[in-house]
This record gives structure tokens, sequence and C-alpha cells, in this order.
């Protein structure tokens, strides 16, 4: 087959979380607009450099693993001064008898160049930054820093006030059996935010969806609801954001006991976290991971569901993907409702947003040639007993250098989907009579039809 692989199927499966709208041919854009991150700047080159002089030449930057709240080089306001702090993270291997340490290097910064004789320096034993954040804990409007650090199975977490240009360690959480994922969102829309830490107790895997707190030098968890079925931690991603009309939470995407990738809402309620859909619920459930997304520019997140039924089963990229949304209630009457179903084809880098009136109720045959691919698109006519499938029409992908092509020629300019460098896209063997019962023209389907990646 001589078409070009837009994609590999993995990066399907990384890119369909990514929302594409507006006119046709537009890049891709990322549900990361739904996030609020924690204050942090790109270091510019200059203090990058500055810093590399500053530290020692044996360490390397490193970076915490929570990559979309914070970086290796941060400019936050610790202490609510005029003036910023820059927070640098930085390793150093076999440090002292094999043992590797974490470095945090503190300096004061004015007119964006580091002060002279204002370095802070805090050594941790540890191999990595399993999380790392900036957040007010205790309401006096001055960011804390918490650290959390993995050494040869021990994790520690630290909390740090900066003040005066002196840091000090206000409180110390450690434990080899128990894995803990932190997460600081504004869950409440308060202004202040609370932190989401799932516990997982190592002797049996059980994961408590718990809120980490600080009192008096002490940090803490209180515990929520529990989760048994969550097989690796070290997998588990949180995306925050709006996931109802009314409600921020964070979305949970891991990987089960039986080997399925599951997205699960948390929300925050009454002072506690809650898990608002059933872990059997088959729609929350895929194959491989499929991250959640905003498909309907609505601000709110989608929850993807890979689909098997409505298409032939190839070797090539391309899915039914339906999207649900949760409607926001707890308990007995929460739901997650179907908004929308598209089918992606990445072997050729397009989708087709379904009608609302194919819903469930659509079929997608998909033939892949060397020259020419087709999707012949059918329903399932209702007044049929026998629920046979009612042809609609095709999607037809021709190679544009085949022998014989002239453009002018073959297609009629009203049925042309897209017109690329190697392929042509254009709709054929259209049924009017079948497309007039549910009242869908042509121009529909070409709303409908978008290029995923210019």
């Amino acid at each position: 087959m001589k078409k070009t692989k837009i994609f590999s199927f993995m990066a399907i499966l990384i890119l369909i979380a990514f929302n594409i709208s507006g006119c046709k041919l537009e890049s891709l854009r990322s549900p990361e607009k739904l996030l609020e991150m924690p204050i942090y700047d790109e270091s510019s080159r200059n203090l990058y450099l500055d810093v590399k002089k500053l530290t020692p030449a044996d360490t390397s930057f490193i970076l915490p693993k929570n990559v979309n709240d914070i970086g290796k080089i941060n400019t936050v306001n610790l202490d609510n001064n005029e003036n910023k702090e820059l927070v640098v993270f930085k390793k150093k291997e076999n440090d002292n008898h094999n043992i590797n340490s974490i470095y945090m290097y503190i300096f004061q910064i004015e007119d964006g160049t580091i002060k002279d004789d204002t370095e802070q320096i805090v050594r941790l034993s540890g191999d990595s930054i399993k999380y790392a954040n900036f957040v007010d804990i205790n309401g006096d409007n001055k960011n804390e820093i918490v650290v959390q650090v993995v050494n040869k199975g021990l994790e520690s977490i630290y909390i740090f006030q900066y003040n005066d240009n002196i840091i000090k360690k206000i409180a110390e959480y450690s434990s080899s059996k128990e894995s803990i994922r932190l997460n600081y969102f504004d869950y409440n829309s308060d202004g202040k935010k609370e932190c989401l830490a799932l516990v997982q107790d190592l002797s049996n895997y059980t994961v408590k969806i718990s809120e980490m707190k600080y009192s008096n030098g002490k940090i803490y968890f209180l515990k929520g609801s529990d989760n048994q079925n969550i097989d690796n931690m070290e997998k588990v991603n949180i995306l925050d954001g709006f996931v109802s009309k009314d409600s921020k939470g964070s979305v949970i995407v891991y990987q089960n006991i039986a080997g399925s990738s599951v997205n699960q809402i948390i929300v925050y309620r009454d002072g506690k976290f809650e898990k608002v859909i059933d872990e059997n619920d088959e729609k929350i459930k895929n194959p491989i991971a499929l991250r959640v997304a905003d498909i309907d520019n609505d601000g709110i997140f989608e929850i993807p569901k890979m689909e098997f039924k409505y298409s032939n089963n190839t070797t090539n990229e391309a899915r039914v993907i339906s999207w649900y949304k949760w409607n926001g209630k707890i308990g007995s009457e929460s739901s997650i409702n179907l908004v929308e179903q598209i089918f992606y084809c990445y072997d050729y880098n397009f989708k087709i947003i379904i009608p609302d009136k194919f819903r469930n109720k659509f079929f997608i045959r998909q033939n892949y040639e060397e020259n020419k691919s087709t999707f012949q698109f059918y329903i399932k006519d209702e007044y049929d007993n026998n629920q046979n499938n009612q042809k609609l029409f095709n999607i037809d992908i021709d190679l544009k250098e085949q022998e014989g092509y002239d453009k002018n020629k073959i297609y009629r300019k009203s049925n042309v989907l897209c017109e690329l460098d190697n392929y042509i896209y254009y709709i054929s063997s259209i049924n009017e009579n079948n497309l007039n019962k549910y009242g869908i023209s042509i121009e529909d389907i070409k709303n409908r039809f978008y290029q995923i990646n210019k």
C-alpha cells in the first residue's frame, strides 16, 4: 500500500485525546486548555545558564513526574513579596555510599537575573521526584513547596516553607508500605487547592481515594472511597478540569487488574473525595489508554469508549470512538450519557462525526486498496424487521498519482470533501432516498468531515 502512514496506532490513541474543531484542516487542539496550572514560567536561557554556573557540574537537572504542573527550573512567588524566586531541581548520582541525592536550589531573582548571595540548598536522599508543586497549604497567601521523593522503595513527602531567604522543612511523611499519587487542584472553586491523594496499600493493593492535609507540623490523610482495581500506580494519569456543567474534578486514567484502561471521575463533595462512576460500567473501559477530551467545545471533559461493533475490524488505524458525558449526579442517579460518535481514520488522516440520527445504528465497511480506499456507510433500517443494513453513501480516497487520474473529468466538485497533495477525498455511491428518509444532505456530511492534523 503506497499511502503514507500518518501516525502509528499508538499515536492515534494519544492523539484522539485532542480536540479538533473550527475550520477544516485545523491543527490539533489540546484539552489542556481546561487545566488550571500552578504558578510556573519557563526559565529564560540566561537564567538556565546562570543556574548551571552556580550549581555543581556533577549534578544534572531532573524533571518531576508531574510534568504538566512543574519543570526543572521554575519561577514562582513563594513568600508573596515583590520579587520572585527561582526553584531548581537537580540530581547527583552516587552522592554518598551509593545513595543518590535530589538537590533543590532556591535563588531570589530581580529584573530577570539571579541576585547574588541568595542561594538556599535542600538535599534529599532519592532516586526520582514523583511529585512537586508550589501551593498555599495553610491559607497565609504564601506558597509552600511540596516535594515527593522516591528512594529505593521508600516514598517521602516533604513540605517546605520559604521566608526571608530562609528555607525550612515544616512537615514530612514517609512510608515503604504505600504507593502515593498526589494532585493539587481547586476542586470546589473557592480559590484554595485541595490535595487528592491516591494511597495504595502495597500489602493488598487497595487504593484509598483520600485528601492529604497538613496541620500542626503533620501530614495526614482523610479517607474517602476505596478502589480495589488499580493494577499499577506508576501508570496512573490524572487530568483536572470541568467534569460536568457545575463540577470541577479529576479524571484518573488507570489500568485495572483485568488489563483494561479505565477513565474514572473523582470529585470533591461535602469535604471528601468520591468516585462517581460504577467501576463495572463498560463504557469507561478501553483495551488501551484513551484520554478524556472536550470534543464539543463546551469546556467539559467527555469520556472516550473505543467501539468495535460499528465497523469491520482491519489491521488499519481506524476506529469508532463514542464520547460520553457525566450527568453530575452522585450515587444511584449517576450516569454517563452519549454525546458524540466519531469515526477516526489515521491511515488517511480524517475523521467524520456521525449524525445524531445515525447514532448506534450505523456501520462502516472499510476497504483498503493500493490506489483507492473506500469507506461504505450503512444504517440499520428501524422499519425493517430483519434489521438489514441500508446503504447511505461512500467516502472514497484516491491516490492522485495513479495512471489516468484527471480530477476535472472524474469528480463532481460538489462531492469533493478535501484535496491534498497525494489524495482526493470525495463522496460517491449516494443513496439519496435513504439520506432523505433521515433528513441528511450531502452538505451535512461535508460539514462533518475534518482532516485530523494539517
